[in-house]
């Protein structure tokens, strides 16, 4: 049965280029249950003012990198994250799980040449539309879906498996383990420039006891390749102190494709970019349009990145006491979203020559910082990302450098931090291993999970020094001829 939905739109006094100023109430009826979601969208009004200190300098010194770099152009080849360079050597098409990695991380980049239609396009790596190295590969790894192994100290085991895209962890209020699944697409497809992306409300907030799957909160909107794979959707979570989960959707309403159905645009326009509450219940309200915010904003400020922008991704995110952090993959900025819904750029990323910081996770240390780490670090070499530094009012500086593809961070119960590497070969590579290395405060590093983790995407840490990271974060939940599910993994020591 259709979704049947009604809506009530009231106009606010805010006001936002490309998004904001309404308050929409909808009712959802699938048939089965009724949930009610409110949308609240609202912007800074203070948005000119950029809250780093340097940033009129900064934005100077940029204009001046971008005009070296595109009349540089034709005389060097340019490599942007809208693909992963290497290994450029290898001929064919990127191995199957790379298909999810451009999607899942800084997906649905707006693409309108000379004015024409709006288009989600894989940002960083080629879209994969043969499927028998999959299945080669997955038959080569079929034993480790149900693997119990140790790799040095640390033990590694399935708490669940069957996810749909699993990402982003957190504990819920009753202490039970929830983790946002960015679902699997749906059935209606639309041409991009690297292939189909098939849109639907597959996405969910699932909790997980005794390693079974409760799909709390259903109908989230999802966007992947046709089989499934590298969805995005919901992919941060965070639990506030006072036991509030948070959510964040993928992109942003102005990169809306044409030609769905009206129903499914109407959801996608409700929800996209959208920081969500969700309940216990299996309500959820948006409250702060996150994602049309910052494509609004990077439009402002399109000089930063010349050829890159306008772009929003929404991707990261931290709930605290009165304020929520959100990080956006595509804008490469950090953003504060207040107990008013008001949304507020405090950091921007700055770029590398080839191409942007595309931030993915971040962390509060006792210190009263954010720690963001970002995924590629500039053209994909091997050791490029970093970990950023951020005390709000200042520039973001580098804290920690040497690692490949981070999905995840953050502290641990003994005062460590966790970086989650979605690759170790760097984004696209040829093997899907992945880990976490922990840094200690004395600053000495440990490899968790080597030969045990496989595109492993966010991070969470438990009380009793124990840490949980999504496993195969671009695999669907049913398995085709083999190949390994999404699971969510327990790493201890």
């Amino acid at each position: 049965m259709s979704p049947v939905k009604h809506c009530h739109v009231m106009p606010s006094s805010a006001e936002d280029e490309g998004g904001g100023g309404t308050t929409r109430t909808c009712s959802d009826h699938d048939g089965t249950r009724l949930t009610h979601v409110s949308i609240i969208s609202r912007t800074s009004e203070s948005e000119e003012t950029h809250p780093d200190s340097n940033y009129q300098t900064t934005r100077t010194r940029h204009n001046e990198l971008a005009h070296r770099r595109m009349s540089a152009a034709s005389r060097r080849p340019r490599t942007t994250h809208r693909r992963v360079p290497g290994p450029a050597r290898r001929a064919g098409p990127a191995p199957y799980y790379a298909r999810g990695a451009a999607r899942t991380l800084v997906s649905a980049r707006l693409s309108a040449p000379g004015g024409g239609a709006r288009v989600f396009d894989n940002r960083i790596v080629r879209r994969v539309t043969q499927v028998g190295l999959a299945v080669a590969l997955a038959s080569s790894l079929s034993g480790v879906t149900g693997y119990a192994s140790s790799a040095g100290t640390a033990t590694v085991r399935v708490v669940a498996q069957g996810l749909n895209n699993p990402r982003g962890l957190a504990f819920g209020p009753n202490g039970q383990l929830y983790v946002a699944e960015a679902g699997t697409g749906g059935s209606s497809c639309v041409a991009g420039p690297r292939g189909q992306d098939c849109f639907g409300r597959t996405g969910s907030i699932s909790r997980l006891v005794d390693g079974h799957v409760h799909r709390m909160v259903t109908g989230l909107v999802s966007v992947a390749s046709p089989g499934g794979q590298g969805a995005t959707g919901p992919d941060g979570l965070s639990q506030r102190p006072d036991g509030g989960l948070y959510t964040i959707m993928t992109a942003s309403p102005q990169q809306l494709p044409p030609g769905l159905p009206a129903g499914l645009t109407e959801a996608l326009a409700a929800q996209l970019g959208q920081l969500i509450r969700v309940n216990t219940n299996g309500d959820y309200t948006a409250i702060a349009g996150v994602g049309a915010h910052d494509f609004a904003w990077a439009k402002r400020h399109i000089a930063l990145v010349p050829q890159q922008f306008p772009d929003a991704n929404p991707y990261g995110v931290l709930a605290l006491d009165n304020t929520i952090y959100v990080v956006d993959a595509a804008s490469n900025t950090l953003d504060r979203v207040g107990p008013d819904g008001t949304v507020r750029v405090l950091a921007f990323f700055p770029n590398p020559p080839v191409s942007d910081a595309v931030p993915t996770c971040l962390a509060r240390g006792e210190d009263g910082a954010l720690y963001v780490g970002e995924l590629t670090g500039g053209g994909n070499a091997l050791g490029a990302a970093v970990v950023w530094r951020v005390v709000p009012g200042h520039k973001p500086v580098v804290w920690q450098s040497g690692f490949n593809a981070i999905t995840g961070c953050g502290f641990g119960a003994d005062g460590s931090f966790y970086v989650t590497e979605f690759q170790t070969g760097g984004l696209g590579a040829a093997s899907p291993a992945g880990d976490v290395v922990r840094i200690a405060e004395n600053g000495t590093r440990h490899v968790l999970g080597a030969g045990q983790l496989f595109l492993p995407n966010g991070f969470l840490a438990g009380p009793d020094g124990s840490i949980y990271v999504s496993n195969w974060s671009v695999m669907p939940g049913t398995s085709t001829q083999g190949s390994p599910t999404g699971q969510v993994v327990r790493i201890s020591a």
